[in-house]
């Protein structure tokens, strides 16, 4: 009988034994081809078993056979989002609500879809009408709060990560994600709170790890920090972005050769990481390795020519190894990129000074001064700028 198949395949399939519940179902349909729920099964079966493609024929049959099963249009949607085609697995989500208007993982599913396309209103109304027929939907929260997040309401969505939490305690990426949002707002205390909640649920956590560090750094615990960097950095030693965090901190506390290592790493997981041939720049020339911190510079330089900051850097460099004119280029060009910089008016007046250019060294001085922000660490720079103009502009 196809029945006694088609049973054991879903009980197979329940205890997670996919190749035997596959060969149940296929028995069952062997008997009966025009078996619905059958097809319907082998192709939740398969779409498990990574088989998109199979599971998505198993469907399209199911329906050829019952074109009315809100389930299965469900279902055949999951599949076509799963193999990247978002417009027809938005209209089977569609066809599933037309059907059965009350289904609240059809319109959470349909949410999901309509999000990753970029429609966030159409995403948080469909949120919305599942949290209506299902107010204890957790990832509904969720995923709402996450597209509110994105369209630039943080309190609203601070208010729905604390809901999903509510219903589920341990729902360890609400966590995260409440985190993201409170350091966004400034309350660093409780962004820490949550990125250590993500991680106590889910030591594996890597990006958690991660962002618990970036918040403890602003804080100004450094090791603290480190400690965090590093363990982000064991559990995905592929993410670039983790290393890069753990240089700038330990740059930071002045560990230049240990910030060398990470950078570098940065660069054999990525070539073309943002910033990350200018950070090994500085580092190597705060070790007085001009020629590397040279080619570093230039590197970062040929993937993004427009970065004003490694501009100033090489030029300072080039400054250090006694090239003027090729480091007043450099000052240049980053001024010609963003005429703002405050420093790099200094930098290029500096190295007009030795150049004997009194005009030159007054006019920036003069932009350097008119821009700059005071603080202690610029306050020995600005005297030092009004004491030379002042030397300057003497008749």
């Amino acid at each position: 009988m196809p029945r006694s198949h088609y049973h054991l395949g879903v009980a197979l399939g329940y205890l997670e034994k996919l190749d035997e519940a596959v060969a149940e179902l296929r028995e069952a349909l062997r008997i009966n081809p025009r078996y619905a729920e059958a097809h319907n099964n082998l192709g939740v079966a398969l779409l498990e078993q990574g088989y998109g493609d199979e599971a998505i024929r198993e469907y399209r049959e199911a329906l050829r056979i019952n074109p009315q099963s809100p389930e299965v249009h469900y279902n055949l949607g999951n599949a076509l989002d799963d193999v990247g085609k978002p417009d027809e697995a938005i209209g089977e989500y569609r066809e599933a609500l037309r059907i059965s208007p009350d289904c609240d993982a059809s319109h959470y599913n349909l949410g999901v879809a309509l999000k990753h396309q970029g429609k966030l209103d159409e995403a948080v109304a469909e949120y919305r009408e599942a949290l209506r027929i299902n107010a204890g939907l957790a990832q509904a929260h969720h995923a709402l709060a996450n597209a509110l997040a994105d369209q630039g309401r943080p309190d609203e969505a601070v208010g729905e990560y604390h809901e999903a939490l509510r219903i589920n305690p341990d729902y360890d990426e609400a966590h995260y994600n409440l985190g993201v949002a409170l350091k966004k707002q400034g309350k660093l205390d409780e962004a820490i709170a949550e990125y250590r909640a993500a991680v106590r649920l889910n030591p594996h956590h890597a990006e958690a790890q991660n962002n618990l560090g970036v918040a403890l750094t602003e804080q100004g615990k450094l090791d603290e920090a480190i400690a965090e960097y590093r363990e982000a950095s064991r559990i995905n030693p592929d993410f670039a972005s983790f290393h890069n965090s753990l240089g700038v901190a330990l740059k930071r506390q002045g560990r230049l050769d240990e910030a060398i290592v990470q950078y570098r790493e940065v660069l054999s997981v990525n070539p073309s990481y943002p910033e990350a041939h200018n950070n090994l720049g500085i580092a190597l020339s705060e070790q007085g390795k001009l020629d590397e911190a040279v080619r570093e510079y230039r590197e970062e330089l040929r993937v993004n020519a427009s970065f004003a900051l490694a501009h100033n850097n090489l030029g300072n460099s080039l400054l250090d190894q006694g090239k003027l004119d090729e480091a007043i280029g450099e000052y240049r060009e980053a001024l010609r990129i963003d005429p703002g910089l405050a420093q790099v008016h200094y930098n290029l007046a500096e190295a007009l000074r030795q150049q004997g250019d009194r005009a030159g060294t007054a006019h920036e001085l003069r932009d350097f001064l008119r821009l700059v922000l005071s603080s202690p660490e610029s306050k020995e720079q600005i005297e030092r700028a009004r004491n030379i103009l002042a030397e300057l502009e003497k008749p």
